[in-house]
C-alpha cells in the first residue's frame, strides 16, 4: 500500500501491473491496464488519450520496494503483485490487505472502512498543498474532467 500513497491509482490499476510496465532506467512506471469490474484484466484508455495510458514517476523508495519484492518472489509471474498460488492478486487481495492494515493501526471502526480511493483523495490533497497545478494533479490520476480532480482535493470550507 505504500506504493499507493505515491502513485494514487485505482485499485483496478494496481492489480494489473506488470513488470514490463517498470521502465528502470527512466525510473517510471506505465499504467495502460486494470482489472475491469468482471474481474478481467483490460487495457486500459480513456476516451482522452491524454489521461488514459499515464507514465509516473517513481521514487528511490517505491524503486527499492519494487526490487524487494521481484527479489523475493519465489514464483516468476508477468504481473508485480500475485497470491501465493502464483496467480494476479485481485481487487479483493487489495481490500483485504487495507482491511488488515488498517485493524493493525487501530483505524477501522465499524461502518467506518476506508478504501483505496481514500488513498488517492489523501495524496491529491497532499499534492495539491505542496503547490501542483490542478491540471498536473488531474493527469497524475488519470481522469478526463478537472471538475473530478476538485471532488479528490480535500477543501475545508466544504461541507
Amino acid at each position: 500500500m505504500k506504493g499507493n500513497f505515491e502513485l494514487e491509482l485505482r485499485i483496478g490499476e494496481l492489480c494489473a501491473l506488470k513488470w514490463s510496465d517498470i521502465k528502470w532506467q527512466n525510473e517510471t512506471v506505465f499504467i495502460q491496464r486494470m482489472e475491469d469490474s468482471s474481474g478481467q484484466v483490460v487495457d486500459y484508455v480513456k476516451s482522452d488519450a491524454e489521461t488514459g495510458y499515464r507514465e509516473l514517476n517513481l521514487s528511490d523508495e517505491l524503486i527499492d520496494i519494487f526490487k524487494k519484492i521481484r527479489r523475493s518472489s519465489q514464483i516468476l509471474s508477468k504481473y508485480i503483485f500475485i497470491k501465493e498460488d502464483g496467480n494476479r492478486a485481485d481487487k479483493m487481495v487489495f481490500v483485504q490487505r487495507l482491511e488488515k492494515a488498517e485493524i493493525a493501526l487501530g483505524w477501522k471502526e465499524p461502518g467506518n472502512m476506508k478504501r483505496s480511493h481514500c488513498i488517492r483523495r489523501t495524496v491529491a490533497s497532499r499534492i495539491n498543498a505542496n503547490g501542483w497545478a490542478l491540471d498536473e494533479i488531474r493527469r497524475w490520476l488519470g481522469h478526463t474532467m478537472t471538475s473530478t480532480t476538485l471532488t479528490y482535493i480535500y477543501n475545508p470550507f466544504r461541507e
